[in-house]
């Protein structure tokens, strides 16, 4: 005759966590990453840390949304006219000015550090 042990549901419920707890320690650095690389890729999130990013400059605008789609159509400079570029000096800003915080231009970043008004 078979000797079969039953487990109660909270015993199998502590083994099911256990497994998932050592689980979690082999691959914890994997999990951070793929957690990391959703969050930065995903667009609805860059689109909110840049509007927060904004208003905790100062920028001042009737409706952040309609001034995110203007930035995000944008592909060149308003001053010197150079295409932007992400991992160089050529990075995309939104100008605007410190006294009122209305957003003026679109400006890479070299032309936004040069304007110093």
């Amino acid at each position: 005759m078979e000797n079969k042990k039953t487990f109660s549901a909270e015993e199998l419920k502590a083994a099911r966590k256990e497994i998932n707890h050592q689980y979690y320690l082999k691959n914890r650095e994997k999990k951070l990453l793929q957690a990391k690389i959703r969050y930065w890729n995903n667009p609805a999130a860059i689109k909110t840390r840049r509007i927060c990013d904004w208003k905790r400059r100062g920028v001042k605008y009737f409706d952040y949304n309609i001034l995110h789609e203007l930035y995000e159509m944008v592909d060149t400079c308003d001053f010197c006219d150079t295409e932007f570029c992400e991992y160089d000096c050529r990075r995309k800003c939104l100008d605007h000015d410190h006294k009122t915080g209305e957003p003026r231009n679109i400006l890479c970043s070299k032309c936004n550090l040069a304007r110093k008004d």
